[in-house]
């Protein structure tokens, strides 16, 4: 699923959802919807102990289902999804087991990129007109902005114990930083700041590092960086696009996103350790997965995949 998503000048790869925006006295560019030729995405769960794969929504063509997030307690999943090519993110909602398909009505457009709260409640995402990031109910009711800061967002997720949010942050140049902020909206602070993008990220389980996308020379790869910007250093190698980072629940594996060429261009579920050691592709064949999430018992992932 060779999928890109803007950052900066570069591109790296997430589903569409981005738009046009102007905030306070200047305008701002979140990331345009860019789209290759497909006809749709579904969501697919993937059962990493008994090896098998179930989809669990059902598109009907040019609808794109994509960016997958697991509630916690693991039988719900929120999700961004246009309803068609033209029309504006949305988030919505559906059973583990493919029941309960529904829209999440923010009373904000669009909705894009879904994180759950860690207790539940609540689900975050990145939209309205000049792309910031709110708070929901989990059935849509009381939206919640949390930036009012004048830039692009693109992604924003929960720490695991619902005290921080990282998020992104579009730099003048276009290209993109990672924050951390309070839960609140409040004390919001970098973790990186170079004249490059990072992007996508994702906590460890003990909250004290981010898993996240870096845009580098010809390439994109996943590093590793303490909260407070410390220590920051490469995990992926080779020669391959590697970006949308998942810290597993017990901390020992990274699913991520690999553009792999041979026998065809696509996009591979990978895992590997923390320290860089790929594990390998994702044993379970779904075709041109990306943007994998973990159940939070580590048992199971949530992928897009386009239909063969």
């Amino acid at each position: 699923m060779k999928e890109r998503l803007w950052l900066g000048l570069a591109a790296v790869t997430a589903v569409g959802g981005g738009v046009a925006v102007a905030a306070g006295p200047a305008a701002v560019q979140a990331p345009p919807p860019q789209r290759v030729h497909r006809h749709l995405s579904d969501i697919y769960v993937v059962d990493l102990v008994r090896r098998t794969s179930r989809k669990v929504t059902h598109a009907a063509n040019d609808v794109f289902y994509e960016w997958p997030a697991w509630s916690q307690t693991g039988d719900e999943l929120a999700f961004q999804g246009p309803a068609c090519d033209e029309c504006p993110a949305t988030i919505y909602l559906v059973g583990a087991d493919g029941t309960g398909f529904r829209k999440i009505r923010a009373g904000v457009r669009p909705t894009y990129r879904p994180s759950w709260s860690p207790d539940g409640n609540r689900l975050m995402f990145v939209g309205g007109p000049d792309s910031a990031v709110y708070t929901v109910g989990a059935d849509g009711s009381h939206p919640r902005r949390l930036t009012h800061d004048g830039v692009a967002h693109d992604r924003a997720v929960w720490s695991p114990r619902a005290g921080r949010i990282a998020y992104t942050v579009q730099q003048p140049n276009g290209r993109w930083d990672i924050w951390i902020m309070h839960a609140d909206g409040t004390h919001a602070r970098p973790v990186t700041r170079t004249p490059g993008s990072e992007s996508e990220p994702s906590w460890s389980p003990d909250g004290r590092r981010l898993a996240f996308t870096k845009e580098e020379p010809g390439r994109l790869a996943i590093w590793v960086v303490r909260t407070n910007g410390k220590d920051a250093r490469r995990v992926s190698r080779g020669r391959f696009d590697d970006r949308t980072p998942a810290w597993s629940p017990t901390g020992d594996r990274i699913a991520f996103t690999r553009s792999v060429s041979r026998p065809t261009d696509r996009d591979v579920t990978y895992l590997m350790r923390p320290d860089g050691r790929v594990v390998g592709p994702v044993p379970i064949a779904v075709y041109r997965s990306s943007t994998p999430t973990w159940s939070p018992d580590g048992k199971r992932l949530a992928v897009a995949s386009m239909a063969p």
